[in-house]
């Protein structure tokens, strides 16, 4: 074998062990439809909004009042839902979030502390508060969360509605 074949056998070589260790192909004429979605009435090619596209609305009109002596909030407001979907609604959804601070709170459940082993081989800052300590005790005694007490159509028809710890579905007439 000559020094010539010997660099090309060497080169060959080399050039499948790199093939071998390099990542995944990336085809640089690949067709968009791989990457990008094909377009349709709701979205072009480019991903902006096609004729079709639509969203839904919210308007709220909200009133509140704070009782700090009773350390309270109590409001009462309207939420005009706009459906500019083509398809008919028979239920919302609206998150709750304010309920992970109810006494039956999953929330709670699962709450910890830090370890006594975790204290002990610490320092001060690695162990807990007093101040930390009395708020998990202190926070299952107060009736945080959304009490709803009625829940109206916009001609003042109750609608039945269904919560779940943070969800409330609304079912429509």
């Amino acid at each position: 074998m000559t020094i010539r074949h010997l660099s090309l056998a060497l080169a060959a070589c080399l050039a499948c062990t790199t093939a071998a260790a390099a990542p995944a192909f990336d085809d640089k004429f690949r067709q968009l439809e791989e990457l990008l979605p094909t377009s349709g009435i709701t979205r072009t090619a480019s991903g902006a909004p096609g004729h079709a596209y639509w969203q839904q609305r919210a308007d709220y009109k909200l009133r509140a009042t704070l009782d700090e002596a009773k350390r309270r909030i109590d409001g009462s407001g309207s939420v005009t839902y706009h459906n500019n979907s083509p398809d008919t609604l028979s239920y919302l959804w609206v998150q709750l979030d304010q309920n992970m601070f109810r006494a039956d709170s999953d929330n709670r459940a699962i709450s910890t502390v830090p370890s006594r082993e975790a204290w002990a081989r610490g320092t001060e800052a690695d162990g807990m508060r007093f101040e930390a300590m009395r708020f998990i005790v202190e926070s299952r005694t107060f009736e945080g969360g959304f009490n709803i007490t009625a829940l109206t159509d916009g001609g003042g028809q109750p609608l039945k509605y269904t919560i779940n710890k943070t969800m409330m579905r609304i079912d429509l007439p």
